[in-house]
């Protein structure tokens, strides 16, 4: 992983995000492929993750990330996740 910062967000590791899941603080989303830039400026292809949504489903981190995949996960975005903070 990159250490990246841009457009204001920071790239983080997956076990970042998990903490921040955990400790129930906002972070966004994208392919791997994708710049941070595009997160809410330009397409507007970013994520944002508020945990407490997925807590009252009673969704796990491990399981947003599956559903995650599992409907952006893709060529032209990534076959994997990025995660950014700001």
């Amino acid at each position: 992983m990159n250490d990246t910062s841009m457009a204001g967000f920071t790239r983080v590791s997956k076990q970042a995000a998990r903490k921040l899941f955990d400790s129930g603080a906002t972070f966004y989303i994208v392919g791997s492929k994708v710049n941070a830039y595009h997160i809410t400026g330009g397409w507007h292809i970013g994520m944002q993750i508020e945990p407490d949504r997925y807590r009252d489903a009673d969704i796990g981190f491990d399981k947003m990330i599956d559903q995650w995949s599992w409907y952006n996960a893709n060529y032209e975005l990534g076959y994997y996740p990025a995660f950014y903070t700001r």
